[in-house]
């Protein structure tokens, strides 16, 4: 229960903080700035002078990116929707790679949402059976 709340609770901020920054939680531009913090997060990108507040944002966006991707492609390749065809032998890390990749490479796509480029990232590369 107190897992639940917290985890609502950081939700909620990231939100108050995409909407304070313009961005729109669940479109294409908020989709890319998670990206963006997940790899800052795991290269080590973050400087070692940054505040608490910057430190827990920049953990809750990525936390929130990887979060969005997998609640996705988990809802497209299930046993009764198969939008998809990841294989078991592929991780969560090369999954977000390729939407980030995706990201990344095609910004004139950012106005749309951000489910709609998850699918458009993992297609190509995990068409349907």
């Amino acid at each position: 229960m107190k897992k639940g709340f917290i985890l609502t609770m950081l939700i909620a901020i990231a939100g108050a903080a995409a909407c304070a920054q313009g961005t729109s939680m669940g479109g294409g531009q908020w989709l890319r700035d998670a990206w963006l913090e997940y790899k800052r997060n795991g290269t080590g990108a973050i400087s070692p002078s940054a505040t608490t507040g910057e430190l827990l944002n920049t953990a809750v966006e990525a936390g929130l990116f990887v979060g969005f991707v997998v609640g996705v492609t988990s809802a497209v390749n299930d046993g009764t929707i198969r939008l998809l065809e990841i294989p078991d032998s592929i991780s969560t890390t090369q999954v977000l790679a390729i939407v980030g990749r995706y990201l990344d490479a095609h910004p004139e796509e950012l106005n749309q949402p951000a489910q709609i480029l998850v699918l458009d990232a993992l297609e190509p590369v995990f068409p349907p059976g």
